[in-house]
């Protein structure tokens, strides 16, 4: 599927890519004649029984056959500058982080406004990383930059959405979460935090219990408000 400048299609790392990698050939070929300024990104799907190491010999197998073929046919400029290459998953989150870095690329109105707030959060309440969610979808819009992203932080970030949504569809009557959803957690080592910032986005913050104070329960909420009419006014600049 295309979606504005950028096209997605799965690769099936299990079947054989000889198939695929034919098939992504000629999506790339016939795609470029319409519009050489298209960007792709390739999901090799299925590699949820590869470890870290086979992940990347199969991104660079797949890149370097792909690369050969575009080179035959004078696309060379396209390897570099619009391919990009993920592996992905059903069984793990993998899908949705994926898919969650195309969404980015095309918020970019928003995406830096987002970072700078979600950084001045996090340094003033104490938290190890905080997520703006798009609630249905799982994908985040943003993260903050203070700590570097870890696949199981934003799972335990997905879990929660996935708790959230199970809860309101009990006590709500199925209809969707509104923008007074809030949540804490209390896990064994952290806290995690879930607050509602519209229809369609909430923030979700993992706070280690060391840094977690009751006293400061007031601060926290009062930042998340101070939080919450920054997304909001940056939304309205950028007309979203």
């Amino acid at each position: 599927a295309v979606v504005s400048t950028q096209s997605t299609g799965p690769l099936d790392d299990r079947t054989g890519s000889t198939n695929s990698v034919e098939k992504l050939h000629q999506t790339i070929s016939l795609a470029s004649k319409v519009n050489p300024l298209l960007k792709f990104e390739v999901f090799i799907h299925k590699s949820d029984s590869l470890n870290e190491n086979q992940r990347q010999d199969s991104i660079r197998e797949v890149t370097h056959r792909i690369s050969r073929k575009l080179i035959n046919i004078g696309l060379q400029e396209r390897i570099n500058s619009s391919l990009s290459f993920k592996t992905t998953s059903i069984y793990d989150h993998s899908i949705f982080e994926a898919i969650s870095m195309v969404c980015q690329q095309l918020l970019v109105s928003v995406i830096q406004p987002f970072e700078s707030l979600l950084n001045a959060f996090v340094y003033s309440n104490k938290m190890e990383k905080a997520f703006i969610f798009d609630i249905h979808p799982k994908i985040f819009v943003a993260t903050d930059n203070c700590n570097p992203f870890e696949m199981h932080t934003y799972e335990l970030c997905c879990d929660v959405l996935d708790l959230i949504s199970d809860f309101v569809c009990i006590y709500q009557d199925g209809e969707a979460a509104d923008h007074m959803t809030w949540s804490t957690i209390k896990l064994t080592d952290c806290r995690l935090h879930l607050r509602q910032i519209n229809r369609t986005l909430a923030l979700i913050c993992i706070q280690q219990a060391a840094d977690c104070d009751v006293s400061h329960a007031g601060i926290l909420e009062y930042n998340f408000q101070l939080l919450k009419d920054g997304i909001h006014r940056v939304l309205e600049v950028a007309n979203m």
